[in-house]
């Protein structure tokens, strides 16, 4: 839980229209429904973000892609990645449900990939995905988007904790607020 006061940017996507925002603290918890809320401050500003499903964030970062087959074997259908069709990419912007990769050698749309690529120097993150367009760019080469089809939940956790700027809350004693029932040292 955050202390009361924190400061929290708040965000949401209506339905078929756009990403909005708006900067608000906290003010407290509570149950409604059964659920556990947190209560936030009211806002006068709310300011559109963009017209998409998943807020994206700008990464540029180097990463490799591969193409996957599915094979038939035995009557069940797996994923088989082609680790010697290797390519190498950048990341341009990441969100939850998908990436930009800048390439000069971009797969055609429809065709399943494999994207590995890091955020913060951590462990490489991958992630199974569809190629759904690609912008060319020049006589070779373009943006690639890929929507993902299969990401671990720890892995779309650190890619939340980026896009979103998620932080994890920090104790009161860490924040610089004085605990209850004595003084900060």
């Amino acid at each position: 839980r955050w202390p009361r006061g924190t400061p929290v940017d708040i965000y949401f996507w209506r339905e078929g229209d756009a990403g909005y925002t708006f900067r608000s603290k906290v003010l407290g918890y509570d149950t409604v429904k059964g659920s556990g809320c947190v209560l936030v401050q009211h806002s006068k500003t709310l300011r559109k973000e963009q017209r998409r499903k998943a807020k994206r964030k700008e990464l540029m970062r180097a990463c490799f892609y591969y193409p996957v087959r599915v094979a038939d074997e035995g009557g069940q259908r797996r994923a088989v990645i082609e680790h010697n069709l290797r390519a190498l990419g950048t990341v341009v912007d990441l969100s939850t449900g998908g990436c930009a990769i800048q390439t000069l050698s971009p797969f055609e749309p429809g065709r399943l990939v494999m994207v590995e690529f890091d955020i913060e120097r951590k462990t490489p993150i991958r992630a199974f995905g569809k190629v759904k367009g690609v912008r060319r760019a020049g006589p070779r080469g373009g943006v690639m988007h890929v929507m993902y089809t299969r990401v671990t939940r720890q892995y779309l956790n650190r890619i939340c904790e980026f896009v979103y700027d998620f932080s994890r809350p920090r104790p009161a004693a860490a924040a610089g607020t004085p605990s209850r029932g004595g003084t900060a040292p």
